[in-house]
């Protein structure tokens, strides 16, 4: 119950005045500051007490803040003067004059503070910050000297799950210091993200006890953060539908229609960027010699070397086959095996441009649409095609030695397939539109992973591997994370994690084989938008257990109110999170408990 009328408990305490603040500490005193008196203590379960100013000769008015620290309770006034006073004996501990000579113009200022888990005392006002290290004794001046006389001066702060220190400022957002190397790190408003802080006015910040920081803004209310909230990043560099790593830390991208752009990872800038018309790029291949191969959906080959870029189109004599380019692949000689969505497979020789046509009907696969490519340890080439399953292809006796569709004994879940991938254990991982199949070369087994994967697999857009051995699978607006591991029996065995556009990613359909590992070991995702981005050790799991409030009682489909009296008894004398147990009788057998969770 609220009591608006407080002289009663006012008096109760000795005291003829009204609060100026409040103050609970970690004993769960309150401290009650009424100006030109002092501050009293109030506990429920003790007697009463009163710090006065006057008798301890220090200012009766002018109290900006209160907070504590491991020697007492701090009080802060509009001069800078820092007092501390023994909670339990209502003694001054010891005064710090330093913030109060540094404002010798006289003003009056409202002086903040936070006591950070170090037990750093900060001292913050619209003239700057000031840092006193209890533990050391000293005051930290480069801190003092970093964010003094500022005109973007410090509203809040607050300190996160890691011990950085974040700083709310008044018009450019916030600053987040780590302690340990002074690093300053600024968070600001963006206008092309719905994940940058809402306004770069911060008036208020505070860490829960689950280490979420909630961001209090002037103009776009709350923002908050929590490192697993989030888990992959976005660049929006548009409709990204292949993926090539260059260098270490760096990646073609191939658009639906703005050609092809090297992007830095690091920078998350664009390097380069080649238009090459406006038909979609399908496939990359960054060949061993240096060149980068761009297939395109009717648009047919082009080639970059440098700055210099070449193209191959259907009937202008350079004897490709059609324009209708899917997939890409480089064999060990250096030869660049070429997809075509309506036309085979060619083998194209670098050195001289020229190219020879497969009969792929003549070496046993009855089908022409070629969607990818990919090579085995043996140097097989593993064929995935539009209708009819995948083949293996022999590179050497030009001959098909194995076809693997949905109706053989040892099939896959689905003809159509998306992509064909060789991982670093030798297996074949064949990404179909009716789920996901692994396929052993040594044995010529095929398994279906769709009893581990989310709605039996359904379409599955794209494969990759990380440094761990790990999978990464694209589906319909999902990221499964496969944990590989191998049972004593030699069979692997797959843990699934899924992931959705409330983990960060993209709330689209992702792009058909759109999916690549870095050479620095982060993966990248392509899809409508752009490219998520994350990188897989830095991928973090909430483990935080939900609160669960119950809500209601239902008996017999009817819900029953605290109070309310059924079958001579009351069943809920207070609400069901207060009474504890609740007991039925053996004829109130249906029930049903409603129940929330608190995130």
């Amino acid at each position: 119950m609220f009591q608006t009328d407080l002289t009663p408990f006012m008096t109760s305490l000795g005291s003829r005045g009204v609060p100026s603040d409040i103050f609970v500490d970690s004993k769960e005193n309150v401290w009650i500051y009424v100006m030109g008196e002092g501050c009293y203590r109030y506990n429920k379960n003790s007697k009463p007490a009163c710090f006065s100013f006057q008798e301890h000769k220090l200012p009766l008015v002018g109290i900006s803040d209160i907070a504590e620290c491991k020697d007492g309770i701090l009080f802060v006034y509009d001069t800078g003067l820092l007092v501390c006073v023994d909670r339990d004996r209502l003694t001054v501990r010891w005064i710090k004059e330093k913030v109060k000579n540094d404002n010798q113009d006289g003003k009056q200022i409202d002086f903040s503070l936070f006591v950070d888990r170090e037990e750093c005392i900060w001292i913050y006002s619209i003239s700057g910050v000031w840092v006193y290290d209890l533990e050391k004794g000293k005051w930290q001046e480069d801190v003092t000297e970093r964010w003094r006389n500022r005109s973007d001066f410090v509203h809040s702060i607050t300190q996160d799950a890691k011990g950085r220190i974040w700083m709310g400022k008044d018009y450019s957002g916030i600053d987040i210091l780590t302690k340990a190397d002074g690093r300053v790190i600024s968070v600001s408003s963006e206008k092309n993200t719905d994940r940058s802080l809402s306004h770069n006015t911060v008036y208020t910040l505070y860490t829960d006890r689950d280490g979420i920081v909630w961001v209090g803004t002037y103009k776009k209310g709350i923002s908050y953060y929590g490192e697993s909230i989030f888990k992959f990043e976005i660049d929006y560099t548009g409709d990204v539908t292949s993926i090539e790593p260059e260098g270490k830390d760096k990646a073609w991208l191939g658009t639906n229609d703005n050609g092809v752009m090297l992007w830095n990872y690091t920078t998350r800038q664009i390097e380069k960027h080649f238009t090459l018309g406006e038909e979609p790029v399908v496939a990359l291949l960054r060949a061993s010699d240096g060149k980068l191969w761009i297939g395109t959906f009717n648009g047919g080959l082009y080639c970059i070397e440098g700055t210099a870029v070449r193209s191959f189109k259907a009937g202008d004599g350079s004897k490709l086959l059609s324009d209708k380019i899917w997939a890409l692949q480089e064999d060990r000689k250096g030869n660049i095996w070429i997809g075509f969505l309506d036309a085979g497979i060619q083998c194209l020789n670098p050195s001289d441009h020229s190219f020879q046509t497969i009969d792929l009907e003549k070496a046993g696969l009855n089908d022409n649409h070629i969607v990818s490519l990919c090579f085995t340890n043996e140097n097989d080439l593993v064929i995935g095609t539009a209708s009819q399953g995948v083949a293996v292809f022999d590179v050497e006796s030009r001959k098909i030695k194995a076809v693997l569709q949905e109706k053989d004994s040892v099939g896959i879940t689905h003809n159509e397939i998306n992509q064909v991938f060789k991982d670093s254990r030798g297996l074949v991982w064949i990404a179909t539109r009716g789920g996901l199949n692994i396929y052993n070369v040594k044995s010529g087994k095929v398994k279906s992973l769709s009893d581990v994967m989310p709605d039996n697999g359904g379409i599955i857009a794209g494969v990759a591997e990380d440094n761990n051995g790990d999978m990464w699978v694209t589906s319909a607006r999902q990221l499964i994370h496969l944990n590989v591991t191998k049972a004593d029996t030699g069979e692997y065995q797959f843990v699934p994690h899924v992931y959705n556009d409330k983990d960060g990613l993209q709330n689209c359909d992702f792009n058909l084989r759109s999916i690549r590992e870095l050479n620095n070991g982060a993966i990248l995702l392509g899809g409508l938008y752009g490219i998520n981005v994350f990188s897989p050790e830095n991928v973090r799991y909430n483990k935080l257990l939900p609160k669960v409030l119950f809500t209601g009682l239902s008996l017999f489909n009817k819900e029953i109110q605290v109070g309310e009296r059924v079958d001579g008894r009351v069943l809920l004398p207070e609400s069901l999170n207060r009474i504890g147990k609740l007991t039925l009788d053996y004829k109130q057998n249906i029930f049903l408990l409603l129940s929330d969770k608190i995130d």
